[in-house]
């Protein structure tokens, strides 16, 4: 199971910390633009389409890429549709057979909660084992049977496991786990964020301790003295004041009369407010160095338009390898496993490879439009 204290705190900053919610934003919404579908037999692009537009792939792509960054872990699982098992696995003539989903597709894309999923691996093993643990609300569900409706939907194998305590075992077939970073032999990735968590402290520690100073620029405390050496003030002077102070505050037409050793003034907190502008500058800073982003990028303020572009070609580089991970599990889980199950068969590389080869589209990114093309245009007139 992911660790609990790393993606809480990545939720919370998520929510609370400007710049962190940007480069989030940024990182699941700009470079998950538009894309388009390639393939060379029409009757299969115009099915794979529709898949899409069923799927709202586009939608489920940006919210994973935004589980990926926060979080450092997505777990994605792919709800089959099949007319004959109807999603149960298991084939209706031979129950004790997997179902092999003839005509089948996805029904809908799924992402799990990573504090409720356990991942059981080894380096010696060919694939790890992705098993959910059930919530509060889904054991809650399995025991009072309601609602109905979502009860009756269960699969009986599901509310077994739930009634008796044990994990869900996911398939690995329909279940993917997309990480972020992280070692090669390590079980869970690692968040954008987890770098910038003694960075994030620092600042709120600044801002807490100014904030308990500044109350007292609304709250200010009122100081009295009565007396001095030369009449020191006795306890019925100071309760004389007091009672009239009362009176004044209860009526501010009454006026105070007392002898000249008295003096009245407040006490506030202007002029005491420790000045963080330098370190709130630097944590800034390092926010955006940890997020490994530049503000021109962030809000469009820079200080050149050439500096700007360095920062962006390099921001183009890193987002396209995420963009080519992504179009891969595309192809591999959702593409293929459709056209093997709707038997789409490329009989013409079937035949030079000696195997079956199964025909389905491949995914084309639209262009970022991070960099401008004025450089391009100069080099084009300068040949001219």
């Amino acid at each position: 199971m992911a660790n609990g204290f790393v993606t809480s705190n990545c939720r919370f900053y998520y929510e609370n910390e400007p710049k962190v919610a940007a480069a989030i934003d940024f990182y699941s919404q700009f470079p998950i633009n538009e894309f388009k579908l390639e393939c060379k037999k029409k009757k299969i692009l115009l099915f794979f389409e529709r898949l899409v537009k069923d799927l709202q792939l586009l939608k489920w792509l940006r919210l994973i890429s935004h589980e990926r960054f926060l979080l450092g872990d997505v777990f994605i699982f792919l709800d089959i549709k099949c007319p004959h098992c109807h999603g149960s696995g298991k084939d209706p003539e031979n129950p004790e057979e997997p179902c092999s989903h003839p005509d089948g597709s996805f029904r809908r894309i799924i992402v799990l909660n990573p504090d409720w999923i356990e991942v059981f691996t080894t380096v010696l093993a060919d694939e790890p084992e992705i098993v959910l643990m059930p919530d509060d609300d889904l054991k809650k569900i399995i025991q009072t049977r309601q609602p109905k409706k979502i009860f009756d939907r269960l699969p009986e194998e599901v509310k077994k496991l739930v009634a008796s305590g044990k994990p869900i075992r996911l398939d690995p077939k329909l279940t993917s786990h997309l990480k972020h970073n992280g070692v090669p032999y390590g079980t869970y990735g690692e968040s954008m964020l987890r770098r910038l968590f003694t960075t994030l402290a620092y600042k709120t520690k600044l801002m807490t301790a100014n904030w308990i100073v500044a109350e007292r620029l609304i709250l200010p405390v009122r100081v009295v003295k009565v007396g001095d050496k030369d009449r020191p003030a006795g306890e019925d002077d100071i309760a004389e004041i007091t009672q009239q102070l009362s009176s004044v505050a209860n009526d501010p037409n009454l006026t105070i009369v007392t002898h000249h050793a008295f003096d009245y003034e407040w006490m506030g907190a202007t002029g005491k407010i420790h000045n963080i502008t330098a370190e709130m500058e630097l944590i800034g800073k390092e926010i955006l160095d940890g997020l490994m982003l530049n503000q021109s990028l962030l809000n469009g303020e820079m200080t050149s338009y050439a500096s700007a572009q360095i920062g962006a070609e390099t921001m183009i580089r890193r987002l396209d390898v995420w963009r080519s991970e992504l179009k891969e599990w595309v192809e591999t889980n959702i593409f293929l496993p459709v056209a093997k199950m709707q038997g789409f068969i490329d009989e013409e590389a079937s035949k030079e490879a000696g195997e079956t080869v199964y025909m389905h589209p491949t995914l084309k990114w639209e262009d970022m439009n991070l960099r401008g093309n004025s450089n391009e245009k100069q080099m084009y007139i300068a040949l001219n």
